[in-house]
């Protein structure tokens, strides 16, 4: 018998406990509603940032795989719970610093929009 290799669908992803934002993944000043983590069995695999420019308009300020997880989705599966998370919370349009991350972006929808990657949504 196999051990089965942890997937997206495993992850626990979570607003982080008041005081315990994972810093080394979202960077300083993040307010805990901006900042979800992702937890498998207890442990940190990632987190993301998001935050909001304007009524509709908000940020992707980081997502993050800690290294030993990645290749495996896990960021992906952050993003596009990251881009839920905005577009429930009003967001139209979501764009990302410049970063060398075209081709993750890009995966999702985003498309370059000067220095950074720009996703415009349209509500239903």
């Amino acid at each position: 018998m196999t051990a089965r290799h942890p997937t997206h669908r495993d992850l626990v992803i979570a607003p982080p406990d008041e005081g315990d934002i994972p810093v080394c993944l979202v960077g300083p000043g993040a307010a805990v509603a901006d900042v979800r983590e992702a937890r498998l069995d207890g442990r940190l695999v990632g987190a993301y940032r998001i935050e909001r420019l304007g009524r509709t308009h908000f940020r992707m300020v980081a997502v993050v795989v800690v290294p030993v997880w990645r290749h495996r989705g896990f960021g992906t599966w952050l993003l596009r719970h990251a881009i839920g998370l905005a577009e429930s919370r009003g967001a139209r349009v979501i764009d990302t610093p410049p970063a060398d991350a075209e081709a993750f972006f890009g995966a999702s929808g985003f498309v370059r929009s000067g220095a950074g990657m720009r996703l415009a949504l349209t509500p239903e």
